[in-house]
């Protein structure tokens, strides 16, 4: 008999509105996607546990990665951050001895990751709100976050120095520069939109631990993916 773990992965479907995502990003009237307004892009996930960490160098289990980002949801909570659930999506080669412009197609299987959205408080300057988004960076052993203020979007190096993603960009660019910096892979890589929840309860339970929600009669489409490991 599966255990839960093993059925989730099995049959995983996660709900996203891509509306609230591309509003949040997009220049007001503009109509090009790009981006207007100061925010971080920030996960507890990784593929392999960090060094001076707990299992050091092996690979993380998916309950490690929920676990740690529930935590690093928390501590944007504590803050009195609203943060947004961002689901992003791409194509894994199931064989990672092959190349992945090499890799089949029937080799490669839908999988997600959870990072979180986290708009700029007004009552934080840029600088305070980038030395915090660093410090959290830095805590849950990240190799780079995506910061931008509004203007410049760019990947931000946890042991010092940072890339200039670029300047009034949309999501496609956003994207690769997350895939190329933060994932540290070279794999085509989207964000899909901010997860949704359904139901009293399940929208109940979101909100209190601290998700913004899109609003309840936005339109929806459903991934049915691996959550990545």
């Amino acid at each position: 008999m599966k255990n839960f773990i093993e059925w989730l992965n099995e049959n995983y479907e996660v709900v996203i509105c891509e509306g609230s995502l591309q509003r949040v990003l997009s220049l007001a009237g503009d109509g090009s996607g790009a981006i207007s307004n100061p925010f971080a892009i920030i996960t507890a996930y990784r593929k392999l546990n960090a060094i001076g960490s707990p299992r050091a160098g092996l690979p993380r289990t998916r309950s490690e990665n929920i676990l740690y980002n529930r935590e690093l949801r928390g501590s944007l909570n504590s803050l009195k951050l609203g943060v947004n659930q961002l689901i992003g999506h791409w194509q894994e080669c199931q064989d990672s001895s092959i190349p992945y412009q090499e890799c089949p197609s029937e080799m490669k299987v839908d999988v997600i990751e959870r990072s979180y959205f986290v708009p700029k408080d007004d009552k934080l300057s840029q600088d305070e709100f980038e030395k915090l988004m660093i410090s959290l960076g830095n805590k849950y052993k990240q190799d780079a976050i995506i910061l931008s203020d509004g203007t410049e979007v760019k990947a931000v190096y946890m042991s010092g120095g940072q890339d200039i993603i670029g300047a009034k960009i949309g999501l496609n660019k956003i994207a690769q520069g997350y895939s190329q910096h933060v994932l540290k892979q070279n794999i085509p890589f989207r964000f899909e939109g901010f997860e949704q929840f359904h139901g009293n309860i399940a929208r109940q339970a979101a909100s209190v631990s601290g998700l913004k929600l899109p609003s309840i009669n936005e339109s929806f489409k459903i991934i049915k993916a691996k959550l990545v490991n």
